[in-house]
């Protein structure tokens, strides 16, 4: 397990087990994890692999995870910035915009067990097979 806050700076994780990651003012990049929790003021989390739940939160900045494997119900939520999911498993996507649009080109199955919720204030959430 793994905590880190940071002012002003990037956070930069390879493969971690649970992980809790909070930044001012920086992105947050993870290779690998299965808990990840993270927040951001002012800039972009990037997630390569994500293999079961996750809680992120940011001001400013996009969020992307491009292999999304999730095992629990999690939330990503931006005010001012993008969500973008790449490959993800059979899951229900919960989104919300107030302005931008959701555009969800993998099968949305409400019947789904595991349900993750996308929110973002003014940003484009877009769930996709490719890279």
């Amino acid at each position: 397990n793994v905590k880190a806050k940071v002012n002003s700076g990037d956070i930069e994780i390879l493969d971690i087990e649970k992980a809790e990651l909070e930044t001012t003012s920086g992105e947050i990049e993870v290779r690998s994890s299965k808990d990840l929790i993270a927040q951001t003021n002012s800039g972009e989390v990037e997630v390569q692999e994500l293999n079961g739940k996750c809680d992120i939160k940011t001001t400013s900045g996009s969020v992307e995870i491009k292999n999304t494997m999730l095992k629990q119900n999690s939330k990503i939520t931006t005010t001012s910035g993008s969500i973008r999911l790449l490959n993800p498993n059979e899951i229900y996507f919960n989104t919300k915009t107030t302005s931008g649009g959701a555009n969800i080109r993998v099968e949305n199955n409400r019947l789904a067990p595991i349900e993750i919720t996308l929110e973002t204030t003014s940003g484009n959430i877009l769930c996709n097979i490719k890279s």
